[in-house]
Order: structure tokens, then sequence, then C-alpha cells
């Protein structure tokens, strides 16, 4: 029994047989033990090949031809202490856009939706990219952090709506 994992999404491949198992890196081997961390995913790196006929990177290709390359970044703006105060004390209902780089907006975020805990700023999803905003703890600005996973082009467009948004809502806050 081995425990294939990519990303953070794992599968169990068992006599030719597949099921979904844990979202972690952890490989399985020799009645169930298991070996944690880096060396799982150095194992994986290792016995992908062999596994599979395919490398890391030829899964990773396969799956950004298939599903788009995602592009990530992170912008930062000065702000004062009264502006950062009051982006860390947004609310969802503060956002008046409907759409982000041209796709609906899915999600406006001020909680982890897990447990609840404040993300101490602001997060909008799409089902093509997102971006989160927040006061720096350390200096007078903000940062918003932009993802795409359609490319740097769509995450461009993403970032200057973002700050958009984040400008609007500063400026009625």
């Amino acid at each position: 029994m081995v425990l294939l994992t990519v990303c953070s999404t794992a599968a169990l491949v068992s006599a030719g047989k597949r099921a979904r198992a844990l979202r972690s890196c952890v490989l399985t081997v020799r009645r169930g033990l298991p070996i944690k961390t880096v060396s799982s995913c150095a194992y994986w790196r290792r016995k992908s090949p062999a596994v599979t006929g395919k490398n890391p990177q030829e899964h990773y290709n396969e799956l950004a031809a298939r599903f788009g390359a995602p592009s990530y970044n992170r912008l930062q703006a000065a702000a004062t202490s009264a502006q950062k105060a009051a982006l860390s004390k947004l609310s969802p209902e503060m956002v008046s856009a409907s759409t982000l780089a041209g796709d609906p907006i899915t999600a406006r975020l001020t909680a982890a939706p897990g447990n609840g805990a404040s993300i101490g700023g602001l997060k909008v999803m799409t089902d093509n990219g997102w971006f989160a905003a927040r006061p720096s703890g350390t200096e007078d600005a903000y940062k918003i952090y932009c993802e795409s996973f359609l490319g740097e082009e769509h995450r461009k467009q993403i970032e200057k709506e973002a700050v958009e948004i984040v400008s609007e809502v500063l400026k009625n806050a």
C-alpha cells in the first residue's frame, strides 16, 4: 500500500484500486505505519515515476494544462492607523462589488470558514481566483494577496479590482 500525495490532496493506491484518503503529506508503507512530512514528500517525489511513469513536474504540467496555471502575487500600499483599524474590522456586507475580474463573487469572508476565527481583514473569492486584504502588523501599510487559477493576466485584473474594492471600502469606513 502506497499513499501518493500531490499538493494537499492524496489518493490511496492499493492493488490498482483508488480511494480518496487523507488531506496531508503522509505516506503509509509497511502495515499502515505513517512516515510524515518531508520524508513522505521526498519518498513520493522519488516513487512517483515508478508508480505512474511520470515525475511530479509532469503531473503538475498536466493539471495546469487542464485547469490553468495558478499565478500569485502580493501587493503593499500605505495606510494610516485608522485605515488599518478599519480594514481589520470589515464586514462582508461592506463590499458592494458583485464581480471580480469578470467572475461572480462567490464569497466575502472576514472569518475562517473552518473555525470562525477572524482573519484580520477581508477575503473575496470567485471560482477562478481570490484576493485577501489585511493590515500589516508592523508597518503603516496594508497588504493585498491575489491568486488566479487562470494565469498571470487574470491575476493582474484581480489585483486592479482588489485595489479598487479595498480603496472604496477604506474611503467609506
